[in-house]
């Protein structure tokens, strides 16, 4: 069996996973909505994901789930909520956009391989979009 194999029947997972880190997932494990519904996904044999988990259950082999955004490289497609990553900035193969309106759960265990961690103006921008999309700022006084 292989570690990757063992991993993900065990579900404990000893790997770190900071926010900001870009992992690659079996596609068929991410939920795009809109494209799920209307038919147009394709499904690829592997999609990369923002880890927008940013707390101490990261690091906790105990703790299964981490919280997931989806990338596309679909950058013309821009949208509401969306951050935009470029390979010289942040790591990225392709030009790509985080899709943060599509935050959604993840096994840990299911993140195959570590392939970039973004800039930090780059976390900047995907916090405070969450902030924005999901009401969480503070009141001005």
């Amino acid at each position: 069996m292989s570690l990757t194999n063992l991993i993900q029947s065990s579900m404990y997972d000893t790997r770190e996973f900071a926010f900001g880190s870009v992992w690659t997932i079996t596609d068929e494990l991410v939920g795009i909505p809109d494209a799920d519904r209307d038919g147009s996904r394709v499904i690829h044999p592997i999609r990369v994901v923002l880890v927008v988990s940013n707390n101490q259950t990261n690091a906790d082999p105990l703790t299964p789930i981490i919280s997931i955004a989806p990338l596309s490289h679909r950058v013309g497609c821009i949208a509401y909520g969306d951050v935009p990553l470029s390979p010289d900035r942040d790591g990225v193969r392709t030009k790509s956009i985080v899709r943060t309106r599509l935050i959604q759960p993840a096994l840990k265990a299911d993140l195959l391989k570590h392939v970039a961690t973004i800039s930090e103006d780059a976390c900047e921008e995907v916090l405070l979009m969450i902030e924005e999309f999901f009401g969480l700022e503070l009141p001005e006084e």
